[in-house]
């Protein structure tokens, strides 16, 4: 495991592997890579984190998802609106 980061694969569902860690947008690849620590730095369409930087650890997640939510969890691009399996608001 990557020093200092705290994210495993262990146990996780195939469908988990693929969720963004800010809002939980089910994409179409593995953004964090086969073993969760290559990232791919793409932008997620629905809550505009960069996947390996903002969401790096468990407490930066939590931090842009809470600042997220509270600046009304608004869809960075609504086109792809409905493939969301929308997860943030019960994390």
């Amino acid at each position: 495991m990557a020093a200092g980061l705290n994210y495993r694969y262990e146990g996780l569902s195939d469908q988990e592997k693929h969720a963004c860690r800010g809002c939980g947008l089910i994409k179409p690849y593995l953004p964090y890579g086969e073993n969760g620590f290559l990232w791919d730095w793409d932008i997620c369409d629905c809550c505009g984190v960069t996947h390996g930087y903002e969401d790096i650890t468990i407490p930066s997640t939590k931090a842009y998802r809470a600042q997220w939510l509270a600046a009304g969890a608004q869809w960075k691009h609504s086109l792809y609106r409905t493939s969301c399996l929308y997860t943030a608001l019960n994390a």
